[in-house]
């Protein structure tokens, strides 16, 4: 520190971290000129200006060019300032929601093909599960015997019922009788969406993984009521399905894992 109270240009970019070349730049174009001169021609610094300088950096690293801070910084009054805040302000609030439902859709799926690599196939067991919201579309109508004639029309009205089709998508039956009498036509479709207006309630849930094509279930059904029985326990609400190993993360569309899930309680409970 050749002068009192003021940092070189060196202990300065010490301290700030950033390159004298930079500093140097800016004082050659009037954006950020040192506090002093010395004699010798030496730039000084004032402790002041590093909240000058690291603003600079901020608004530059929120996409702002050199010649708009500079024009910022030459003009600058607290109604313009506040304004640019605000205008920053307003893109960050858009780009944080746009990362949030991002890292939300890959967290969904990442939870979900997580369930399938820990997953026992074909064995059935009772475990709690915690609620999950999600977004349950218009009930189905099938107009032949196949799981994609309603499908196709759930994704063509999605839109309009505000369903998020960006996230895995599940089979939902209204109770376990309509899961026994069409197990392969679920009364509706739904959208795993975490920030979804339906709920799923917390509880303990009968959970089986069985692997096939979207549609094919197989005999899965019967063995739900069976094991039901044989547990003493008692259906309490809608069945779900959900592939959390499909397309996404299979290749062979044979071997993707659904997930079935009907919650329940002990005979005795009341």
């Amino acid at each position: 520190m050749a002068t009192p109270g003021l940092l070189s240009i060196k202990d300065f970019s010490n301290l700030t971290r950033i390159k004298q070349s930079t500093l140097r730049y800016y004082d050659n174009i009037g954006l950020f000129k040192p506090s002093k001169r010395g004699a010798n021609g030496y730039r000084y610094y004032s402790l002041e200006q590093i909240t000058t300088i690291n603003l600079i950096i901020v608004l530059n690293n929120l996409g702002m060019t050199i010649d708009e801070i500079n024009g910022y910084m030459t003009e600058r009054t607290p109604e313009l300032m506040s304004k640019v805040f605000l205008e920053k302000e307003t893109e960050l609030y858009d780009q944080i929601r746009v990362l949030t439902e991002r890292f939300n859709i890959v967290g969904t799926y990442r939870r979900l093909i997580n369930l399938g690599l820990f997953s026992e196939e074909n064995k059935m067991t009772v475990e709690y599960r915690e609620e999950r919201k999600f977004s349950l579309g218009k009930r189905n109508r099938f107009t032949d015997d196949t799981y994609f004639s309603a499908f196709f029309d759930f994704i063509e009205t999605a839109k309009i019922r505000n369903v998020d089709l960006n996230y895995p998508i599940g089979g939902y039956f209204d109770d376990i009788d309509d899961f026994v009498d069409h197990a392969s036509r679920p009364d509706y479709f739904y959208s795993v969406d975490p920030n979804g207006v339906d709920l799923r309630p917390a509880g303990m849930h009968i959970v089986c993984f069985i692997r096939g094509d979207y549609g094919e279930v197989g005999d899965v059904a019967t063995r739900l009521v069976q094991f039901a029985k044989e547990n003493h326990l008692v259906f309490t609400g809608p069945i779900y399905n959900t592939y959390v190993e499909d397309e996404i993360s299979i290749v062979d569309p044979n071997h993707y894992l659904l997930e079935i899930l009907a919650p329940v309680r002990k005979e005795k409970e009341v």
